[in-house]
């Protein structure tokens, strides 16, 4: 996604940029109340393309996109909302409380582990 992005309009009173070469845009989303970096079909509004970055606005850089800051979205690197998590479990008939106690222990043997 690097390279060179030209404004191309606004979308939810923000600028609005697309890559040169690639079919990915840099947006402003009044819902998400971030800046967005993902393909083209989100500049539309539309939720079906994938939103491939993240970024909380910058106080300094009011109204433009942020130069720092950029990450992925929760969905994206794999963490799930923790009422999905037991949803599931219980859907599969699995104590969701015992699941979760055995689940943060093994997390906490892993920070243990490697020393966070």
């Amino acid at each position: 996604l690097a390279g060179t992005y030209q404004r191309v309009g606004s979308r939810d009173g923000r600028p609005m940029y697309r890559h040169q070469t690639l079919s990915s845009a840099i947006f402003w989303s009044a819902k998400a109340e971030r800046w967005c970096m993902g393909d083209e079909s989100l500049e539309a509004g539309s939720n079906t393309g994938k939103r491939l970055y993240t970024a909380a606005e910058e106080p300094v850089r009011r109204g433009e996109p942020p130069l720092r800051g950029w990450g992925l979205p929760d969905t994206e690197s794999g963490v799930l909302d923790a009422a999905i998590f037991v949803e599931a479990l219980e859907g599969h008939k699995i104590d969701s409380k015992e699941a979760l106690d055995k689940l943060a222990g093994v997390i906490a043997q892993a920070h243990d582990f490697v020393g966070w």
